[in-house]
């Protein structure tokens, strides 16, 4: 089920030009658009109606295996095509400059009673190069999704995540606050150390490297600590993201996730939790009671979780984030790298900037960041 999603997801981009939502807000708040309604005529009703139910974001209300895939999509009994040096009367010319192919007769069986109508081919959808779709993970990562199923708020709700009797997981390294800048040297008065400076912007908005930046331009003795209780995630056992947040200062908590497949998206706060601050030497721990939380779904693979806690609360408009169920979604590839250069501040774009009070004297943009990492698994 997992190669279904991933092949399903596939043949949507192909159909539409857009990858489907994420799974983390499809979950919540599903706004994916049937392609028997989005692509009505072009193709035919069987053939959308097998690539919707590939696309179910439940593994059990998907389609099972590639067999019965075939099936739903008519494919049993035809034979593949083969290029043709000549072509004969019974060649089809298949889009714009594609090669020829014929087909090979059909078992008497098909030909009698044939399992899916043919359509007629389209021509391929010319994708825009600023389409931000990313590349289909290899082996059976699928290319939805934030790498971080979230649970429905009421109706799915979440089966439990069972303390077991074998010692606790070992927590994830924690990143520690950036070192303090050394001391001046003996002069008649003592001067500020210099504030830490992120790396300048890439060319190209790479999702792990903004992470990166952001954690090395955070303020020197903020002391923000992120402690994942369980670092590898079984999709099967339906295992969930818990994780730890303190700081050596009060502030805001903000939690961004970076998903296998390449999506982005501020987690922490949401429309659950509309704003969210801890105290110095308090702990944040996610999840809370607010009804939201995550859980391991498609694809595989690593995800990046950065953990800030900033003096001011932060506006992220700069990279034109749109709401998805109740988690805000930021654009990535060419679309991200274009606002990113827009960008004014001195750190990464993906760090927003402080929202101060209108008349505030002292609004320093200061806050602390921590990474963590988690390995979904099936």
């Amino acid at each position: 089920w997992t190669d279904v999603y991933a092949l399903a997801a596939v043949v949507h981009y192909a159909i539409t030009g857009r990858t489907p939502p994420p799974s983390v807000g499809r979950l919540l708040n599903d706004t994916y658009k049937p392609l028997v309604e989005a692509a009505a005529g072009r193709y035919s009703h069987d053939f959308l109606a097998a690539i919707d139910r590939g696309l179910a974001v439940r593994p059990e209300q998907r389609t099972q295996s590639i067999e019965q895939l075939r099936q739903e999509l008519g494919l049993e009994g035809l034979v593949a095509p083969t290029t043709v040096l000549n072509p004969g009367p019974q060649t089809a010319q298949y889009g714009g400059g594609q090669p020829t192919v014929a087909r090979a007769p059909l078992p008497p069986t098909t030909m009698a009673q044939p399992t899916m109508r043919p359509q007629p081919v389209a021509a391929p959808l010319a994708v825009p190069a600023a389409t931000t779709a990313p590349v289909p993970a290899k082996g059976n990562g699928a290319v939805i999704g934030i790498g971080v199923g979230a649970v429905v708020l009421a109706g799915l709700g979440f089966a439990g995540w069972k303390m077991m009797a074998s010692p606790a997981p070992t927590p994830a390294p924690t990143v520690a606050a950036a070192p303090t800048a050394p001391a001046p040297g003996p002069v008649a008065a003592p001067t500020p150390a210099p504030a830490p400076v992120a790396p300048a912007a890439p060319a190209k908005f790479e999702p792990e490297r903004e992470l990166d930046r952001i954690v090395q331009g955070q303020t020197a003795g903020y002391g923000v600590r992120a402690e994942a209780l369980k670092t590898e995630l079984s999709i099967k056992g339906k295992d969930e993201f818990k994780f730890k947040v303190t700081a050596d200062r009060d502030g805001f908590v903000y939690v961004m996730g970076h998903s296998p497949d390449g999506s982005l998206a501020l987690l922490v706060p949401n429309k659950n939790s509309p704003v969210v601050k801890i105290r110095k030497g308090e702990t944040y721990s996610f999840p809370t009671k607010d009804r939201f939380f995550l859980s391991a779904s498609e694809p595989v693979g690593t995800s990046h979780l950065l953990a800030m806690v900033s003096a001011t609360p932060r506006s992220f408009d700069a990279l034109q984030p749109k709401a998805d169920g109740p988690i805000l979604s930021f654009p990535t590839g060419a679309d991200a790298t274009a606002l990113a250069a827009k960008f004014k501040g001195s750190n990464s774009a993906l760090a927003g900037v402080p929202k101060c009070a209108a008349g505030a004297a002292d609004c320093a943009d200061e806050y602390g960041a921590a990474l963590m990492k988690f390995e979904t698994v099936r």
